[in-house]
């Protein structure tokens, strides 16, 4: 899948839920690190929680379940997905694709 039509489908997802209730911060893909053998085109789908993480098991559960009602297609092109309290201090970085932010439009 073209990772412009997957940065853009997700997006699109994460814009609707955060519409009503602001529950993610900012959302970015990664690379998946093979050891730098190989690319196999999958991503790891890091989230920043808006607010404090109870249980990161049901929050991660709770973005799978989203993406597979929303986006199943892309949801393919995802290894894992990390969750990131509010008060964590990692961010997308360079090599990064930024899905959403606070400052995304929407």
């Amino acid at each position: 899948m073209d990772t412009k039509i997957l940065v853009k489908k997700l997006n699109e997802v994460f814009c609707k839920h955060n519409k009503d209730d602001r529950k993610y911060s900012e959302v970015w893909l990664s690379e998946v690190d093979m050891g730098g053998l190989y690319n196999n085109g999958m991503f790891v789908l890091c989230v920043r929680a808006e607010h404090e993480i109870d249980s990161c098991y049901n929050e991660i559960n709770d973005i799978i379940q989203m993406l597979d009602k929303e986006a199943k297609e892309e949801l393919e092109n995802i290894w894992t997905v990390r969750i990131y309290d509010n008060e964590d201090e990692v961010h997308c970085e360079m090599s990064d694709l930024k899905v959403y932010d606070e400052t995304s439009s929407c």
